[in-house]
């Protein structure tokens, strides 16, 4: 069954393909060899169908997971590749069996060897076994040059339409046939159970030439459909639901054929088929699928079997039957009935069941459908990463949060405003919750968290459906996306509780970067925690602000007889506060933030600083003077939220602040925002007219420092130009990069 290839290839580098002899995988194994000849390397083909288990791949994949992978093994060395092209992994209880095979070949390839997993289907299951494995076409070029030929995505998009991927309204007719007759060939190339060579490796090998390849596929599309004389096809529902009859003495009964049969009888691309075979008295087979592989604007016959399966226990006196499940559309009944209780009647009592039950669901519109590949590869991914950043102290994922593909759907329903008539697909995102920390993180705050990562996941297939890649055409199926947290039975609703609470915390700063801005600015002052807002954003420190403001507080108190009074608002994490402490002693100093208490604080245990946690509204009130405070302050320093700054500009608090100060700093952000920065220059040139402005960049960070022409300090006269200077000058000496 294995055959060494043919190319001349560097001694010592090897590579075997196992593919399952079916087309996705054979066409993915070709387009491996490809790339192979390219690097030079030689290689071998494992494939076949044998019943017997003595090829390496089985058209049954438990064979080859208990019995085929140990040939693999056996003729493997050390620095070889080996491709699993399309190969599944079935649903081991602990998955025990396949995960000790792969160990094993990867324990013989070595630490120079590779081992690879291509898949038609994600999830697929590997993460199980801890192999990442990639989803064809889409990631065919990982690992390797792009697809550069013109054959090469040829190739690439006929696994496209193969594994049942593509658009089904963009797949060419001829692609159905040119693919119906690969297929065909290779049920030929392994009908054989005992070949005295692997016949399918001569196909893939014609395959490497692109003439040779070419003028095959040319001769496949010429041959004409292929006729079924003696089928049965009768219409149970006009135009919608067949009944397909397969005389016993067929030999190739798989459900491609119902499919061609029931494809040339209609143009509804949702019609079912219910093929029926009775091969012998003792056995019979129901087919039950849709006309086109890919249906995408209705239920899929799968999840609407999961929900109507009960009325299927039709008892049957057999040693085994039940469903076999090929994808979401196309599912077989298989049933063999024991000799010594053969009820022939038992294959039309289940037809009959079957055939009701397709005539009602044939035109139903609501329901689930599994998400196609790639739309649920991408978006389950891109949550993964959105989560691991929103998860600030590495705590929760993947160990007790992580979305869970295999519950990816897109659902059919009609909304509220939904137009009458019209259906409504929503693609639901299943995230595992397993512990109450992890729950309390997701969902406080009125689901802070969880709302985030809806809006970001959302933006995500916004901007994937503006590319318009027709590879990615499965993103334009759904309006909509919605995340499903579950909660495993273990919760403790008490524990909970008290995690819910916690809405701002100290974390550790173990996960700073110590050459940083901030680790090293946390070191100077002695810091070993940071405040985080639920768990999911730094609450500060702005270390260019905090020593903005100090620097300019300590000018301004220079020779004063009395205490500079200073008020800092939004005052986070109280960096800026302990900073200006540490260089103004003559400073009384306020600080006010609605989240953050002071024992939460870098000035937790400061006695010199007064912490009033509550908001700026409360704390000066409409009308002025209805607040809880009502004085003047020497200088007011603000780093508010980026999305409060126009707010904040001319919703009245900067027009309150102009008369309670002089001197004003304001923290506008990151210098990629200026935008915000012209406004609050607007509105300081609007409520502090008699006063001078200047944007301070530090580093990246854009500060807005505001004060008089010349101000009274007390003992000398303090010039505008001069303090911008002096802060400027302090900075640069505090290794700052500043310009103005």
């Amino acid at each position: 069954m294995e055959s060494q290839g043919s190319l001349s290839g560097i001694p010592g580098k090897r590579a075997w393909l196992v593919h399952d002899t079916k087309t996705p995988g054979f066409l993915t194994a070709a387009f491996i060899a490809r790339r192979l000849r390219a690097e030079g390397c030689s290689w071998a083909s494992f494939a076949g169908r044998s019943r017997t288990a003595k090829g390496i791949v089985t058209d049954r994949a438990k064979e080859f997971w208990e019995r085929g992978v140990a040939r693999l093994e056996e003729v493997i060395e050390p620095g070889d590749r080996v491709y699993f092209c399309c190969i599944p992994l079935l649903t081991y209880e602990n998955f025990v069996i396949p995960r000790e095979a792969s160990n094993r070949i990867r324990k013989r390839l070595g630490n120079h060897g590779r081992f690879e997993v291509l898949s038609q289907r994600w999830p697929d299951q590997y993460s199980e076994i801890d192999i990442k494995s990639r989803l064809v076409p889409f990631e065919l070029g990982e690992g390797t040059n792009a697809l550069t030929s013109r054959f090469e995505r040829s190739i690439a998009e006929l696994i496209l339409a193969a594994s049942h991927q593509a658009d089904p309204s963009q797949v060419d007719p001829e692609v159905h046939h040119l693919l119906d007759q690969l297929g065909r060939a290779l049920s030929l190339c392994y009908r054989d159970p005992t070949p005295s060579y692997d016949a399918g490796r001569d196909l893939l090998e014609s395959f490497l030439d692109e003439e040779t390849a070419e003028r095959l596929m040319k001769q496949w599309r010429g041959t004409p459909t292929e006729q079924s004389p003696g089928w049965a096809l009768t219409p149970i529902a006009p135009n919608r639901v067949y009944s397909i009859l397969i005389p016993s003495g067929e030999k190739e009964h798989r459900e491609g054929k119902v499919r061609r049969v029931l494809r040339a009888q209609t143009d509804d691309h949702s019609a079912i088929g219910i093929g029926v075979q009775k091969p012998s008295p003792d056995n019979f087979r129901i087919y039950l699928l849709r006309c086109s592989d890919v249906v995408v604007d209705r239920p899929s016959l799968l999840r609407l079997l999961w929900e109507d399966g009960r009325r299927f226990d039709v008892p049957l006196p057999t040693e085994t039957s039940g469903w076999i499940v090929a994808d979401e559309n196309t599912l077989t009944f298989v049933s063999e009935i024991s000799k010594e209780a053969s009820t022939p009647s038992a294959a039309e009592v289940l037809q009959t069941s079957i055939q009701e039950w397709a005539k009602e669901v044939s035109t139903k519109l609501r329901g689930d459908m599994g998400a196609p590949a790639i739309l649920s590869k991408v978006l389950c991914q891109a949550g993964d990463e959105a989560l691991k950043e929103l998860d600030l102290a590495k705590k929760y994922v993947p160990r007790t949060l992580r979305f869970r593909p295999a519950d990816t759907i897109i659902r059919f329903d009609a909304g509220n405003r939904t137009k009458k008539g019209d259906i409504r697909r929503t693609l639901v995102l299943t995230i595992e919750v397993g512990s109450d920390d992890g729950a309390a993180f997701l969902m406080r705050g009125d689901g802070y968290v969880l709302l985030k990562l809806e809006y970001l996941l959302q933006g995500v297939l916004l901007g994937l459906v503006s590319s318009r890649d027709p590879w990615l055409w499965s993103v334009r199926l759904v309006d909509r996306i919605r995340l499903n947290p579950e909660f495993r039975s273990t919760i403790d609703s008490d524990k909970l509780v008290e995690a819910m609470k916690r809405d701002v915390e100290a974390a550790s700063i173990q996960d700073m970067e110590p050459s940083s801005v901030i680790g090293r600015a946390l070191k100077e002052v002695g810091a070993s925690m940071i405040v985080a807002y639920r768990e999911t954003e730094m609450i500060g420190p702005s270390v260019q602000y905090g020593r903005a403001v100090a620097s300019l507080a300590a000018y301004l108190a220079e020779g004063r007889q009395e205490s500079l009074q200073v008020l800092d608002l939004f005052s986070g994490s109280g960096f800026s506060a302990r900073v200006l402490k540490d260089r103004c002693q003559n400073s009384m100093l306020i600080c006010v933030d609605a989240a953050v208490a002071m024992d939460q604080s870098l000035v937790a245990a400061r006695r010199d600083v007064l912490w009033l946690q509550t908001t700026v509204e409360q704390l000066f009130g409409e009308p002025r003077g209805k607040g809880i405070l009502s004085r003047q302050f020497d200088l007011i320093a603000l780093d508010p939220p980026h999305a409060a700054l126009l707010s904040i500009s001319f919703g009245g608090l900067l027009e309150t602040l102009s008369k309670c100060t002089k001197w004003l700093v304001i923290y506008q952000g990151h210098t990629s925002q200026s935008g915000s920065g012209q406004a609050v220059s607007t509105a300081i040139r609007k409520f502090f007219p008699k006063n001078q402005a200047e944007t301070v960049v530090v580093d990246s960070e854009e500060i807005v420092v505001c004060g008089p022409d010349e101000w009274d300090g007390g003992t000398r006269r303090v010039r505008f130009a001069d303090a911008i200077e002096k802060i400027k000058a302090d900075l640069q000496h505090g290794g700052h990069a500043v310009r103005s």
